[in-house]
């Protein structure tokens, strides 16, 4: 971008302005274009800074607490999820055994949608992937970022080949022209075009990279749904503890559905890129409910909640079902002898025989 800067001005700019004659690219024309140039140029670069500089969603660490993760702990501006608050959640992400998701390099349980990024060695919710081109990983903090980038990105890569058009068309061909044009050309059509439309439609479902279906090993050219797996516990109670509290009894269920996050699309827009529309085409914060200090609770959509809800009754139905099959089996067992049969014909001195191990 820098350099596409630097041939627009010596090449095109400039001697433009110099001529002041040309029935469309006037003086009052060429200024109007390099200010807009500029502007972008500085969007695009303010949006890059808010990338590399912000945090991208990276739950601290017990014990390896930084000056501004103990900063943001002391203003309430964030906190440490613990066990305790995973689990008194309605939904919470388990491996497939069962057992609450912990990450062993973090030393953290980790809430819904946060995964562990190995190029930073951070948790980060809501982890779309680590950009090494901006040589950040991209999360919830600064996500919106990442899309103001993609747009400016977008609308520089378009703008440049479009000068470069003109400028070649009125005689102002050189090399350094013909080679912005042919560079930012394919910028345009195989990096910031494409990427524009798959994250805006991302962030229209309110999905990540991570979490979007990915082409299966030895794939086709053609890309199909396949589901992408959540391994979750679901509260169906309570139960009361060793200190006679009440606490939250979960079912374990497994949830294959499209868009468990997708909201309505205003929804989906503003929790991202804020709710003013000037925000929108500023790389500053957005402006975003108050969540507590919980900033990472992820939650899902209605529909998801009551497909969860209802998988969750239907197994714990199930299990109980099997349990008590096996306790009438183990009834009948004891009730029968392990090795004869009841004597249908003195059924009362059977059952008096067995009354006490069957109760």
């Amino acid at each position: 971008m820098c350099f596409g800067v630097y041939i627009l001005i010596i090449s095109v700019y400039v001697p433009f302005i110099r001529l002041r004659n040309h029935h469309l690219f006037n003086l009052q024309v060429t200024i109007a274009l390099a200010c807009l140039h500029s502007v972008l140029f500085l969007l695009l670069a303010w949006s890059y800074l808010r990338i590399r500089f912000t945090n991208p969603g990276n739950i601290p660490r017990p014990g390896h607490l930084t000056a501004k993760d103990l900063d943001a702990l002391e203003s309430g501006k964030a906190c440490i999820p613990q066990k305790e608050d995973i689990l008194s959640q309605e939904f919470y992400a388990v491996e497939p055994n069962g057992v609450p998701k912990y990450c062993h390099t973090c030393k953290i349980y980790r809430p819904l949608r946060t995964s562990h990024c190995h190029n930073t060695g951070r948790c980060v919710v809501k982890f779309d992937h680590y950009c090494p081109a901006l040589g950040s990983a991209i999360g919830i903090r600064n996500y919106k970022y990442y899309i103001d980038f993609l747009f400016y990105m977008g609308l520089t890569s378009i703008y440049l080949p479009l000068i470069d058009i003109f400028a070649i068309s009125v005689g102002k061909k050189s090399e350094l022209t013909i080679f912005l044009l042919v560079f930012s050309s394919l910028i345009s059509v195989c990096i910031a075009t494409p990427l524009c439309v798959i994250h805006l439609k991302n962030l229209i479902n309110n999905t990540t990279t991570r979490e979007t279906p990915t082409m299966p090993e030895h794939g086709r050219f053609w890309r199909p749904w396949i589901p992408n797996i959540l391994y979750l516990a679901v509260k169906v109670g309570s139960r009361v503890g060793e200190s006679g509290q009440d606490k939250p009894l979960h079912f374990a269920v497994v949830f294959d559905g499209k868009f468990p996050y997708k909201k309505s699309i205003w929804e989906n827009w503003t929790e991202v890129m804020g709710i003013y529309f000037w925000e929108w085409f500023l790389p500053i914060a957005p402006t975003l409910p108050e969540d507590g200090g919980k900033w990472w609770v992820q939650d899902f959509n209605d529909a998801t909640k009551e497909k969860l809800r209802l998988l969750a009754k239907e197994g714990m139905t199930q299990m109980l079902e099997k349990a008590r099959a096996a306790d009438v089996s183990a009834n009948s067992k004891a009730l029968t002898g392990s090795s004869r049969e009841v004597d249908l014909a003195r059924p009362q001195s059977a059952h008096l025989r067995h009354e006490t191990p069957a109760d």
